[in-house]
């Protein structure tokens, strides 16, 4: 995988790599070589189920909501210097949910990491990224674009 990497990365600086981990011990090597995240089906796995144990409904929401097809719920991220607007106001200043449906379950910023389930008070900054829940019709981006220009 390392070898892949270098390859890859060789070829085209600018792309986006994710690569197999099989061993733990591995996951600095594969980043020096230029991955931009690893994944471990081993830890996966486990943490899965570990989840299944302890949150066994909340594990099948999530299964419902985001595999099944036909299902209108869905997670997606929404980067707030797409919608300039946005920058520099709070949550409950631009109302996300009266104005597109959907629900913002996060934010991750570049400075502060995730802050989950985030109040009205919280301003949005350039760089950050909105954790957003809705059907496909409230996080097409051309509604968010009609409610933030």
């Amino acid at each position: 995988n390392v070898f892949v990497v270098l390859c890859a990365r060789a070829l085209n600086p600018n792309l986006h790599i994710i690569s197999r981990l099989v061993e733990e011990k591995n996951a600095d090597l594969l980043r020096k070589a230029g991955a931009d995240h690893t994944v471990s089906s081993d830890a996966i796995g486990g943490l899965r189920m570990a989840s299944v144990m302890l949150r066994p409904t909340v594990v099948s929401f999530l299964d419902e909501m985001l595999r099944v097809t036909g299902q209108s719920l869905r997670m997606e991220e929404m980067r707030v210097d797409d919608f300039p607007a946005l920058r520099e106001r709070s949550l409950g200043e631009i109302n996300i949910r009266k104005r597109t449906g959907t629900l913002v379950v996060a934010i991750k910023s570049h400075t502060q990491g995730y802050q989950f389930n985030p109040g009205a008070q919280t301003l949005l900054r350039s760089g950050d990224v909105l954790i957003v829940m809705g059907t496909e019709e409230q996080l097409d981006p051309k509604r968010w674009w009609e409610g933030y220009q």
